[in-house]
């Protein structure tokens, strides 16, 4: 157990940004429609939605009611149904497949990478907020992509050592874009990625896993890249 906390510094990229790199750069035509900017873009259910969603859960005599004043005449829907937590909801799942979507295309896309360039390529986690969007009623992102350029004991400001490693990272995906003038419109830029010190429980998995990231790690050019020696960066970054 660490007696100090210990802090990541590092950059989480836009979803815009992974997007536009990804299909537009890469050409994956296999990422979800994006969700929609808006809440009130999210369709209410019908009511035969609902009743399906309850169709697996055991109802008592008790529960089975056919009240008029327990559903709403407008919309016929219960009453104590909340229009706004389960647009929330729905948010959030469609958050999460675009998330993992990012996921297993960069996973797809390192693996078909130059194995030399992998080797000093900073690996993708992914950073998870402290609390939940839908707990604080925010339809935002609880998890995104985060690129980490390093492990502290105290928070501290970005320097140039982090916007190296981001350069080098930019770099080399830019580099898997073929096309000079597409890479121009659909690369990765600085301005795509915002720094952030964050705490290290709050950081989860890589998108690179069991014996190829602990291979990874043990490289020269990687523990040069996060300064630390391969036992701590295997503890560290997993």
């Amino acid at each position: 157990m660490d007696l100090y906390p210990i802090y990541r510094t590092g950059y989480i990229i836009s979803r815009e940004a992974c997007r536009r790199y990804l299909e537009d750069g890469c050409r994956d035509r296999n990422l979800p429609p994006p969700p929609p900017d808006n809440l009130a873009e999210i369709p209410l259910p019908s009511v035969s939605d609902l009743k399906e969603m309850n169709d697996d859960e055991e109802t008592t005599d008790d529960e089975e009611t056919t009240d008029d004043e327990e559903v709403d005449p407008e919309t016929g829907l219960p009453k104590d149904f909340d229009p706004h937590k389960w647009r929330l909801i729905r948010m959030a799942e469609r958050y999460i497949g675009e998330g993992l979507a990012f996921y297993q295309s960069f996973r797809s896309i390192r693996k078909r990478m130059d194995p030399q360039l992998t080797k000093s390529l900073v690996i993708l986690h992914h950073w998870k907020r402290r609390t939940s969007p839908i707990d604080e009623g925010l339809p935002e992102p609880w998890t995104t992509m985060f690129l980490p350029t390093g492990v502290h004991l105290r928070r501290r400001q970005e320097n140039d050592v982090d916007r190296l490693r981001l350069q080098n990272f930019i770099d080399t995906c830019n580099a898997f874009i073929v096309h000079d003038e597409l890479r121009a419109t659909a690369g990765l830029k600085p301005d795509d990625f915002k720094y952030m010190v964050v705490t290290d429980k709050s950081v989860l998995y890589p998108s690179v896993r069991g014996r190829e990231f602990e291979e990874l790690l043990r490289t020269p050019e990687l523990q040069q890249l996060y300064g630390l020696p391969a036992a701590e960066l295997i503890y560290r970054l997993t």
